[in-house]
């Protein structure tokens, strides 16, 4: 019992100890929507729920506890030139280990390029936003499970590109 709590409290201090979540005006911003119709209707609250594949981008711990092999794919459309797309997956290995992973992709197409206000544009280019995420949930006990994930993120727009590594 006393090794657990060690690793409950080592992980509840590396939690606070995190640097703080990205602004709105960050970048990426289309990957910041929600791409999971359930999740989405319940206001982005339902990472605490479980049992879903589309939890693992917000809480890794929650891909332990599936059954079986278990997968999301999505597709959103904004507009006529806005696009979402994603598909996550979650699978027991054994009684207490589990895998994660996910792709989620977002495209804007024919954007508008001016340097001066005109009427018409000078060029039209795109934007994209990318991330790939995978990783790893241990059960501990019947009600504390503990999950890592490691993720690479790619923006480009137009001729700039940016790329990010993520852990949660």
């Amino acid at each position: 019992m006393k090794k657990t709590n060690i690793i409950i409290l080592f992980f509840l201090c590396l939690a606070v100890s995190a640097p703080k979540p990205a602004k709105a005006e960050d970048g990426v911003a289309l990957l910041k929507n929600e791409h999971g119709a359930r999740s989405a209707g319940m206001g982005e609250t339902m990472f605490s729920l479980g049992k879903d594949p589309n939890v693992v981008v917000h809480n890794p711990a929650l891909a332990s506890g599936f059954k079986k092999f278990s997968a999301s794919f999505g597709h959103i459309e904004f507009w006529e030139n806005i696009r979402l797309e994603s598909g996550f997956f979650a699978a027991d290995l054994s009684s207490k280990l589990s895998a994660h992973g996910g792709i989620r992709y977002a495209t804007v197409d024919n954007l508008e390029g001016r340097i001066l206000p005109t009427t018409n544009p000078q060029s039209v280019f795109e934007a994209h936003d990318i991330s790939f995420k995978g990783g790893f949930a241990y059960r501990i006990s019947p009600k504390v499970d503990i999950g890592v994930a490691a993720g690479w993120i790619i923006e480009k727009i137009g001729a700039y590109r940016g790329s990010a590594f993520n852990l949660d």
